[in-house]
């Protein structure tokens, strides 16, 4: 049986490999996108597949456990906008030798950004909305939708006030398609 300790750098070396950075990079205290995220996977790995406590990996890492939760609900909310990001992590599977299954295909930070532009622009073409409507039926500042209209980047909740001004689904605006999901009692109604 694997310590806490021997699960912690495993976790971290599993991120490194499937964001392939280096595990010092994870460990480190940059606050470069793709870094943070493989940050955020090595916790979550951690925490939520190898059943290391918050407060354990915490004080591995120098973070207080309130810390380590932010990233388990950040690869959450990661999952739940980015469907490939699920279904990655939900093959993310460790055995006891501390090797793992089925590494990440396609992540959120490979999703192209000038598709999404340009998917989200086609949705304001057909509904004939100028970026001043948005403004108005999300309530989210017009400069700040000129940004995202320019970068292809938000935040989450940002993005889901587009989509659901726009009648889209976020599937359509990150993938270019819709995702069939399975039918549960929760989104069959």
């Amino acid at each position: 049986m694997k310590t806490d300790k021997e699960k912690w750098e495993m976790s971290v070396e599993m991120a490194a490999k499937l964001k392939g950075i280096s595990p010092e990079s994870i460990l480190g205290r940059s606050r470069k996108y793709s870094t943070m995220i493989a940050r955020h996977l090595a916790r979550w790995i951690a925490c939520e597949c190898l059943g290391v406590t918050r407060e354990v990996v915490g004080s591995f890492t120098g973070f207080h456990h309130a810390t380590i939760t932010n990233s388990i609900v950040a690869i959450r909310n990661i999952r739940d906008v980015c469907f490939e990001m699920k279904e990655t992590s939900d093959k993310i599977k460790v055995d006891l030798n501390g090797h793992y299954v089925a590494p990440i295909k396609k992540s959120i930070n490979s999703i192209k950004k000038t598709e999404i532009i340009q998917r989200i622009r086609n949705a304001m073409d057909a509904k004939q909305f100028a970026v001043v409507d948005i403004a108005r039926k999300t309530g989210l500042a017009e400069a700040n939708l000129r940004k995202i209209l320019n970068r292809g980047s938000c935040q989450m909740e940002s993005f889901a006030k587009i989509c659901e001004c726009l009648e889209v689904s976020t599937d359509y605006i990150l993938f270019g398609k819709y995702i069939n999901r399975r039918r549960t009692k929760w989104n069959s109604q």
